[in-house]
């Protein structure tokens, strides 16, 4: 329990934002804004832990001295009354331990969000609105009364909406750490375009979307845009060294047309979704 404990209202916030990305890293929980100073974080989260409002994980990476944080057994009952999710689905994320790989991933994916953020207003553009993977995935209805009705679910790694002065950019992230079989990763290609033509403008404030794909290696880049059926114009893709060098922004994405390791065919998102 929290008996002893003031909960604040930035620790609420703090909460949810770990709801939402599964996990966070001291440094990606500082650079969403709360806290000012590592020493304050250092000393708040050691409080949150001891009244199991977050878990602490070391985070698989050699030479790291920091930590990843969770959701702990006592948030539910705090969050309840914070977000529209049912007890027991917030009961079943406190208790969760995140395997390696998926703990890996999902910090990979909270640092795409932050260098987007970071990047975003040197090139003119706004980050709109940033949907970690609990808030983007749709379970939806597709079919028909006469041929039946079928659950479907659209599950990204992120939603990220760009804005600059002249329009709207809606794209879809996966994070590819090299472990999806192709035939694995060609249907959730498939599952996304009928959620194109489908339920996506009933759901986000656009017409149309790309999925950005931030993978391996060139190699593993192409493999993965061949998976895209010829002509759909949906998937782009880049891999973490080139993201990490010249931000997401840059002139780092492919289309499958053209090589991934080719400096010339590599654009930016507003020159790919001209």
């Amino acid at each position: 329990m929290t008996k002893g404990l003031r909960i604040q209202a930035r620790d609420i916030a703090l909460l949810k934002d770990l709801y939402d990305h599964a996990a966070l890293s001291r440094d990606q929980i500082i650079a969403f804004g709360h806290f000012a100073s590592i020493s304050r974080a250092n000393s708040r989260l050691a409080k949150l832990v001891e009244y199991r409002l977050v878990r602490r994980y070391p985070i698989p990476a050699v030479g790291s001295l920091q930590s990843a944080y969770t959701i702990g057994a006592n948030a539910a009952d705090v969050l309840a009354d914070h977000l529209d999710v049912p007890f027991e689905q917030l009961r079943l994320a406190a208790s969760q331990d995140p395997a390696v790989l998926t703990l890996r991933h999902t910090l990979k994916i909270a640092e795409i969000g932050l260098a987007f953020r970071d990047q975003s207003k040197a090139h003119g553009l706004t980050v709109r609105q940033w949907l970690p993977e609990r808030s983007c995935r749709h379970d939806y209805a597709e079919g028909s009364d006469t041929a039946g009705w079928h659950v479907q679910i659209i599950r990204p790694d992120a939603y990220l909406c760009l804005e600059d002065s002249c329009r709207r950019y809606s794209f879809f992230i996966e994070v590819d750490c090299g472990n999806v079989g192709a035939a694995r990763f060609a249907k959730k290609i498939d599952g996304y375009l009928r959620y194109r033509a489908g339920v996506f403008q009933e759901t986000y404030p656009d017409t149309t979307f790309k999925i950005l794909v931030v993978t391996t290696g060139p190699m593993r880049a192409s493999h993965l845009l061949d998976c895209a059926p010829r002509g759909s114009s949906v998937l782009l893709a880049t891999t973490f060294d080139l993201l990490h060098s010249f931000g997401p922004l840059g002139k780092i994405w492919s289309d499958g047309v053209e090589a991934p390791e080719g400096p010339t065919h590599q654009k930016s998102l507003q020159e790919r979704s001209c």
